[in-house]
């Protein structure tokens, strides 16, 4: 429930970043998951979250930059961003 959006928000900057630098359009980020749990303090947690309707994703722009080695977070622009209110899952792992 903390790591994964992390990862995944993570790999789809990545893959807008290769993108960019080889002048193509971006795919689709496709993953597989092994070893997926939840721990037992988060349950109440996870439960609200998928009880809630997902609205529509923002846009990300990298910005640009001329070569992936000068690229800087600082860059990056987020559009249409609404989130939830956040979820309080305590401890990481108990």
């Amino acid at each position: 429930m903390l790591g994964i959006p992390f990862n995944i928000a993570s790999y789809a900057t990545l893959l807008l970043l290769l993108a960019q630098e080889a002048n193509l359009a971006p795919g689709i980020l496709q993953g597989t998951f092994a070893d997926c749990h939840i721990y037992e303090n988060h349950i109440e947690g996870a439960e609200e979250q998928v009880s809630r309707t997902p609205k529509p994703l923002p846009v990300v722009d990298v910005g640009d930059f001329p070569c992936i080695y000068d690229w800087d977070s600082g860059n990056v622009i987020v559009n249409n961003y609404d989130a939830h209110p956040k979820i309080n899952f305590g401890p990481i792992a108990v």
